[in-house]
């Protein structure tokens, strides 16, 4: 298990990029100073395992130093063995990203990063899912910077019960401010498929095609595209909406975000 407490909230952070993902340690480097950081992530890429657990080999892990360890298993993997394993304490935050793509509309679903932090929420743990929604090989420091404001503010404030907060960034040194959002609809999603040439035999790409004109307003790709941070809460186990008064009136409190 991690060592001794040393006093300041403990903060888990995950992803499904794999343990030495360039999102994740900008985020663990972003969030210093904030709480007592572990890291405990999947040791291989692992996008779209959505809530995928393994059942059927069991599953090991192996530390790294530092307060990292390296899971052979999925993103939901990591965030069992984190909680019921690893961690000497439960964690005030649970935080998965920063995710290499965007996880908008219909993706949450497949998501292994939007997948990890719902599963702390499951454990009634605050959490949240932070994505940069840019082609890869951008950089993730405007990500950074805004998770270390809310993380501040989420540790002052807390979240609704059994809500996951869905973040996504958008690639830019300047962004207009934050969007409290729903998902795109879903009909504004379809995929394609396009043939390999390099095999002989049937082989296909899925690709996606995001049709704007669909997206409807106030959604994650609107606000993405608007050029402002998006924040869709999630909801998976509520007879009734949650309130998000309070969510609401601290994420006005965000400034525009400028990367020098």
């Amino acid at each position: 298990m991690s060592s001794i407490s040393t006093g300041q909230p403990a903060i888990l952070l995950t992803n499904d990029d794999g343990v030495d993902a360039e999102g994740l340690e900008t985020l663990r480097l972003a969030l210093r100073g904030l709480g007592e950081i572990t890291v405990v992530a999947p040791r291989e890429h692992m996008s779209a395992t959505s809530h995928s657990i393994s059942l059927y080999q069991p599953v090991r892990y192996d530390p790294l130093g530092d307060r990292r360890y390296a899971v052979h298993g999925t993103p939901v993997d990591s965030v069992v063995l984190a909680l019921n394993q690893i961690l000497s304490r439960p964690p005030a935050l649970v935080i998965s990203g920063i995710n290499a793509g965007g996880n908008l509309g219909q993706n949450v679903f497949y998501s292994g990063t939007v997948a990890a932090a719902v599963e702390g929420t499951f454990h009634d743990i605050p959490s949240v899912a932070v994505s940069l929604a840019a082609l890869r090989g951008a950089s993730f420091e405007a990500a950074g910077m805004f998770m270390r404001q809310m993380v501040s503010a989420i540790l002052r404030h807390g979240l609704p019960p059994r809500v996951t907060l869905n973040v996504n960034v958008p690639f830019g040194k300047k962004h207009r401010g934050v969007r409290l959002t729903h998902r795109a609809h879903r009909d504004s999603r379809a995929y394609a498929l396009e043939q390999d040439p390099a095999h002989r035999g049937p082989a296909f790409w899925i690709r996606e095609k995001i049709q704007m004109d669909k997206v409807g307003d106030g959604s994650d790709h609107a606000a993405i595209r608007a050029g402002y941070i998006s924040i869709t809460p999630l909801t998976f186990d509520l007879p009734e909406p949650p309130s998000l008064g309070s969510l609401e009136d601290w994420i006005r409190t965000f400034p525009p975000l400028v990367v020098r």
